[in-house]
């Protein structure tokens, strides 16, 4: 059960053999609950990865490339996981924006527009303040260095 469909059933059907080995993904969304939701999956494993929305109910099917020996042992041995993104399309767009926050900027040696600057920019900082607070509930002090 997803927060967008009452039921999501999937499945797994191995195709093809040595270098041309895939798997084709299928999965059956019923009952969806409201006409904007949305189901966001990441499928994956060490070595294949595969992003998917389910934005309406019915049959869906997509066809993933193994890339070689290593990956078809991996898939065997323990197979495809299925990630949900749980808060909908808006809301992911919101945590990957914040997300970026806490990540993009201070990118080269030299520079002067925000992306590009030689530290660290404060919206960053604060960005990962936050998250700290939020995730682990760890406040931060200020130390003199």
């Amino acid at each position: 059960m997803g927060s967008c469909f009452e039921k999501i059933e999937m499945s797994l059907t191995w195709t093809g053999e040595g270098d041309n080995t895939q798997v084709v993904l299928e999965a059956n969304t019923t009952g969806k609950r409201t006409p904007t939701c949305a189901e966001i999956f990441l499928f994956g494993n060490t070595d294949t990865h595969h992003l998917e929305a389910f934005y309406f109910a019915g049959n869906h099917k997509a066809t993933l490339n193994i890339p070689g020996k290593n990956a078809r042992e991996a898939m065997q041995r323990t197979g495809l996981h299925a990630y949900l993104f749980c808060e909908g399309t808006v809301n992911e767009l919101v945590s990957v924006f914040n997300s970026l926050k806490a990540f993009v900027g201070g990118f080269v040696l030299h520079g002067t527009r925000p992306l590009w600057s030689t530290k660290v920019p404060k919206y960053m900082e604060d960005a990962n303040i936050e998250f700290l607070k939020w995730a682990v509930n760890e406040t931060l002090e200020i130390r003199s260095t």
